[in-house]
């Protein structure tokens, strides 16, 4: 929105470098060298260009190309050495050190896949074997889930989700569970798809025909299963370093790190940097918020008279809906949005929001028209006839090139994330097979948000529609805000909104960009977006106070009589504790929440009957002083969010070791979330357990008898 000042040395045209690594073009390269000169920072600045290229990263062997590459970096080694000197030389030599060894560690994972023990069978078979076992494992996972959801009904749900645990065993989150089976087969998908050469040149995977796998085959694929988990952990690996940051290291014999076997001949380890956790839980708490207003929809939607079914008369929102989860997902998408998706006619992607949510909800309305029980088939799969899937998707309003770019879009390839973005898998002939756990239990909003995001795509018409909506937010409380734009020494700044508050001048630069879904290529892009919204937020606060009579002019502010605070403002829940070059970083829920409700609850909801369900709330933490709100108290918030910084006390860095051939690991940084559970939270807060579970139980007993009312009732209705 805003100029930035151009740096006061020339830099590289990242077009040209990109194509130039991604071509091996000397030529083209050399030609951008010599047009910058001998600026100080340009041989940094490639090394980044170089760590991000997939060019550099091969995944399978391909000699022609590996040849081009070598001659190509031989030129960029000998151009370093005569002009960068030998500091800027050893850089380079230990960037190729570090992508030779990234790319290493996937060619020998596909060595173990030629060694395992499910090599033996045809490729059809193989590729069968994965997709039922992992169908049929999430049937058992959910099967527990099911049992542990009857019996945690008395109050124990914490909102983040249900965990099910076996005796002596630490919960396991049922989501994490099923992304990571998913993932997991996701991933097997990708070796077989390298390994085989059924990659399609934009990289659709196109696997054999499924065949019906025997009980053999299924029990093992689980060898190959470990191998996908190695794939997708050691892809995480790749991309968090390359695009993230962080320390790779390689140790070899007799040099093994302690901890690790003492017969490994090669150990791999990389460490996260410390900035990557604000992505990690920006993307936790957008699945927690999803969670959130999906539960609270099912208190406040009423009767759903728009919701007409599939056919072929089916009209586009907002006539008409395919189904609730049609109409739940479009009013999730704009309760997170914080404007209206339905309505809204930008395309990301190639389509609108809601034409991403019709094909997904479409897909679902496929399994269930066919018969077809996710429960039961034991090939996890449906398999479509293109053809069909095509006029099915423009009988339910979309458009020819609408269906068919949805198509491709949900089609899985090497760049997908998973088969939950892309559940459909290309076969020969025309068909296409749909994996059924994956579409059965999509949060299509969440998915539709992740697909964007893959796509590199932003998520808000130009954040106009966010900031009205913040606008409007704040007017509604009572508060003097405006957006203006000023002129000043032939200079102009666009402000989004400036709240004046209590002796402050919150300068709000509002950003409707897509998460990063915990993509590290997204997240890296996303961090750019806060770079240079930092930088704007900035250059307005400097503005006023280089020209206070701005205050005067657009808010009737008199000169030197409030203290300024710049904010970046995000639609999606992306915050940070306290400022960050100068600067506060926060979001519209945690913005919004402070306005509207002084405490922080967890909420237990209780089924009275088929009809009928109750919420309790239990206040945990306030965040006002007083009984209303204060611009001190927000302050004290934005240093302090609440919600992050519970987010941040339930979330470690763990070291995952996992091998990547025969005498090699790696050991890679995660973070994982805790649970969050009653005495957790009660810890953080610091209140009592006790006292929470004692007000729960309270509740739940009251429930009970109410329950046991309801039932009698029933009873002597039926018996007259």
């Amino acid at each position: 929105m805003e100029t930035i000042a151009k740096p006061e040395h020339p830099t590289l045209k990242e077009s040209i470098i990109r194509k130039a690594l991604s071509n091996f073009d000397w030529t083209k390269l050399r030609a951008e060298f010599d047009r910058v000169g001998k600026a100080g920072r340009v041989s940094s600045e490639f090394l980044g260009y170089l760590r991000r290229s997939d060019s550099m990263v091969r995944l399978r062997v391909d000699s022609e190309a590996e040849t081009r590459r070598s001659v190509f970096l031989g030129e960029v080694k000998s151009y370093f050495a005569s002009n960068y000197g030998s500091v800027s030389s050893a850089h380079l030599k230990s960037e190729l050190t570090k992508l030779s060894i990234l790319e290493s560690g996937y060619r020998s994972i596909l060595v173990m896949l030629q060694k395992s023990e499910i090599s033996s069978l045809p490729a059809p078979a193989r590729v069968s074997a994965y997709v039922a076992r992992a169908a049929k494992q999430i049937l058992l996972l959910n099967n527990r889930y099911l049992k542990a959801l009857q019996e945690t009904t008395g109050g124990s749900i914490v909102p983040n989700g249900v965990s099910v645990s076996d005796d002596g065993e630490p919960p396991l989150s049922i989501d994490a569970a099923n992304t990571a089976m998913i993932e997991t087969l996701s991933m097997s998908l990708v070796m077989e798809g390298y390994q085989n050469s059924w990659l399609e040149q934009d990289g659709t995977i196109v696997i054999p025909a499924l065949t019906p796998p025997t009980e053999s085959d299924i029990f093992m694929a689980g060898s190959t299963e470990i191998l996908g988990l190695c794939w997708r952990r050691w892809r995480a690996l790749e991309e968090r370093f390359r695009f993230l940051g962080g320390t790779l290291e390689q140790f070899l014999a007799p040099n093994i790190p302690l901890g690790h076997p003492t017969d490994l001949l090669r150990v791999v380890t990389y460490k996260p940097i410390e900035h990557e956790i604000f992505d990690f839980i920006a993307n936790e708490r957008l699945n927690d918020r999803l969670a959130q207003i999906w539960l609270d929809l099912t208190f406040e939607i009423g009767p759903q008279e728009k919701v007409k079914g599939q056919s072929a008369t089916t009209r586009m929102p907002p006539d008409e809906y395919l189904s609730a989860d049609e109409l739940r997902s479009l009013i999730v998408l704009s309760e997170l949005l914080s404007y209206d998706a339905v309505g809204d006619t930008e395309k990301r992607g190639g389509l609108r929001f809601i034409e991403w949510v019709r094909g997904y909800c479409t897909l679902k309305c496929i399994i269930e028209n066919s018969g077809t029980d996710p429960n039961a088939d034991s090939s996890g799969c449906l398999v479509l006839k293109d053809a069909d899937l095509q006029m099915t998707l423009e009988q339910v309003g979309l458009t020819a090139g609408s269906a068919r770019r949805f198509i491709d879009c949900a089609t899985f390839k090497t760049s997908s994330r998973d088969l939950f973005d892309c559940p459909l898998i290309k076969l020969p002939d025309g068909e296409r097979a749909l994996f059924l756990p994956a579409i059965e239990h999509t949060n299509v909003a969440k998915v539709v948000l992740s697909l964007i995001a893959t796509l590199g795509e932003a998520i808000g018409p130009k954040g106009k529609a966010f900031e009205s909506d913040i606008l409007q937010f704040l007017k509604s409380k009572g508060h003097s805000v405006a957006a203006f734009t000023a002129k000043r020494d032939e200079q102009r700044y666009e402000f989004d909104a400036v709240l004046d508050w209590d002796g402050y001048v919150f300068v709000l630069e509002c950003k409707n960009r897509t998460l990063s879904g915990h993509n590290p290529k997204q997240a890296f892009f996303f961090s750019l977006e806060m770079r240079s919204s930092a930088k704007q937020v900035l250059r307005l606060a400097r503005a006023l106070d280089d020209h206070p009579d701005i205050l005067r002019e657009h808010l009737g502010i008199e000169p030197g009589t409030r203290i300024v605070v710049p904010c970046v403002l995000n639609s999606m829940p992306y915050s940070i504790a306290g400022m960050t070059d100068g600067v506060f970083f926060t979001d519209a829920s945690f913005f919004k929440r402070f306005f509207e409700d002084r405490y922080f609850r967890v909420k237990v909801p209780y089924a009275i009957d088929e009809d009928t369900t109750i919420l309790h709330r239990t206040a945990m933490h306030t965040q006002w002083e007083g009984t209303a709100p204060t611009a001190k108290d927000l302050l004290c918030q934005l240093e302090h969010p609440f919600q992050f910084e519970l987010a941040r006390a339930h979330t470690l860095i763990e070291p995952i070791s996992f091998p990547i051939a025969d005498r090699a690991a790696a050991t890679s940084g995660e973070f994982l979330r805790r649970p969050i559970t009653i005495e957790s939270y009660s810890n953080f807060v610091g209140v009592s357990a006790a006292r929470v579970r004692k007000e729960m139980s309270a509740v739940s007993h009251e429930v009970s008898k109410l329950r046991k009312r309801q039932t009698n009732r029933r009873n002597k209705l039926r018996g007259r």
